[in-house]
């Protein structure tokens, strides 16, 4: 042991039939490595880190070194499997560190589609092991890098809320028929329970310009929803209420959705203008049956008019093909257009407005809206917690039906907070409170609506 810790041999020509042989202390060879991989010799550095290795099995730099020696050298499976090493025998939080990074960057240099995914997860774990806010700020770069240069960019969104009324009911336990009462059945009624989301977005970037891109792009999303224990007891009661009057019926307690979709999207740029123009195919599930297919065109555009403002506006033409009833096949367009403003302070204020037609034979279905947004989105964190916040106006008119001769008019208000806690992230995701709150008023009142919303989740810090 002494004698491996005083020297190494290294073969300074290994390829040569009389090969040199030198004996250099490690603290040497050590410096000679980090020399070797600053000036791109890799050759050199890889023959002094395995004879660091061969007489340090354990050492960090010698695996390190190698590491980097093999990237250099376009052998990024030998890179892979040596920064592995490295990162078995870091001692620090410093070696750990870079070690994840080694990893990234292996990863990276494979290629292949998985290859990215694996890059950005060692690169957030370097972010996890960084001993100080100049590394976590290098990590974070090298995730964002990467997300930018790679072909395959996937996004994973996971959220859980509590809800009064997950299954979009009325408040309303009674209405006016013709003067008469009508009651409203408690499976038409708000139910509570709770809704837990996953959704999956990605692109995968087909052909890259100067100045215009095409991707690939898909979707999937599926919404579990369970209702309370009080929700089900009313259900229950319901049941056997109508049993009791001789009538059968099975209530509705399966609000469970799913959705799917792919999409080809060009971007390009004219001048100042930067438009997007894009195609989308999709079909969801509702209580685990076939519910829509739809096809959707859209062609958006933005254009700087300050420093600080652009314009942007839009419109999207969308075909419905509803599987539980060809009643509700429905044909929209929407029209949207709005300003974007950064403030000196670098707060950013966005102010759309938007119009929808959707033609239907269904008047539950067929309606008109016109809608505001104005969204503000705090710059910096404030004691650790981004912040943003919006607020909605939505005013619909559906034609004449039985229940509303001269035609259903609803006023939709919203207001939502979101707050993103920086401070406890883990890998560079941190947990994420939405509070939303909605009022509906309706000239019928089974659709007048009151609800608070709070959703629970995990976000990207960058």
């Amino acid at each position: 042991m002494r004698s491996a810790l005083a020297g190494l041999s290294i073969a300074l020509a290994p390829f040569s039939s009389n090969a040199e042989t030198s004996i250099i202390p490690v603290d040497a060879a050590r410096a000679g490595l980090r020399a070797a991989l600053a000036e791109g010799r890799p050759d050199h550095a890889w023959h002094l880190a395995q004879g660091l290795i061969r007489a340090l099995p354990g050492d960090y730099a010698g695996h390190a070194g190698l590491a980097q020696a093999e990237l250099q050298l376009a052998r990024p499976a030998a890179a892979r499997m040596a920064a592995r090493a490295a990162h078995a025998s870091a001692r620090n939080p410093v070696q750990r560190y870079e070690a994840a990074l080694l990893l990234a960057q292996a990863h990276e240099a494979t290629g292949g589609m998985g290859a990215p995914v694996l890059a950005q997860y060692w690169s957030r774990r370097a972010y996890a092991l960084a001993p100080e806010g100049v590394y976590r700020q290098a990590a974070a770069g090298e995730v964002q890098r990467i997300r930018r240069d790679s072909r395959l960019s996937l996004r994973l969104d996971l959220t859980v809320a509590p809800s009064d009324n997950v299954n979009n009911g009325t408040r309303a336990s009674v209405i006016d028929f013709f003067g008469l009462p009508m009651q409203i059945s408690p499976q038409s009624r708000a139910l509570s329970g709770w809704i837990g989301q996953a959704a999956l977005a990605g692109r995968w970037r087909l052909a890259q310009g100067a100045a215009s891109a095409t991707h690939l792009r898909f979707a999937a999303v599926h919404r579990e929803v369970r209702l309370s224990a009080s929700a089900l007891a009313s259900l229950e009661q319901w049941r056997r209420d109508q049993a009791a009057l001789g009538a059968t019926v099975v209530p509705q307690t399966d609000y469970d959705f799913s959705a799917l979709e792919f999409g080809l999207t060009h971007r390009g740029q004219w001048g100042k203008v930067t438009g997007d123009l894009g195609v989308t195919v999709g079909h969801n599930w509702f209580a685990g049956a076939d519910l829509t297919d739809y096809l959707r065109f859209d062609l958006s555009a933005e254009r700087p008019v300050a420093a600080r403002t652009a314009l942007f506006g839009g419109v999207a033409l969308e075909r419905q093909w509803r599987h539980d009833s060809a009643l509700r096949d429905a044909d929209q367009i929407t029209l949207q257009g709005g300003v974007m403003h950064r403030l000196s302070s670098g707060d950013r204020l966005r102010l759309t407005l938007g119009a929808r037609d959707v033609s239907a034979r269904s008047v539950d279905v067929a309606h008109r809206a016109l809608s505001a947004r104005f969204g503000w989105e705090k710059a910096a964190p404030v004691a650790g917690i981004r912040l943003s916040a919006g607020l909605n106006a939505e005013r619909r008119r559906h034609a004449a039906s039985l229940l509303a001769p001269a035609g259903r008019r609803d006023l939709r208000l919203a207001a939502d907070l979101s707050l993103t806690f920086e401070r406890m992230d883990v890998m560079g995701f941190a947990p994420s409170l939405d509070l939303s709150a909605t009022r509906t008023r309706s000239n019928q009142p089974v659709h007048d609506g009151r609800d608070l919303g709070l959703t629970l989740g995990f976000r990207s810090v960058f």
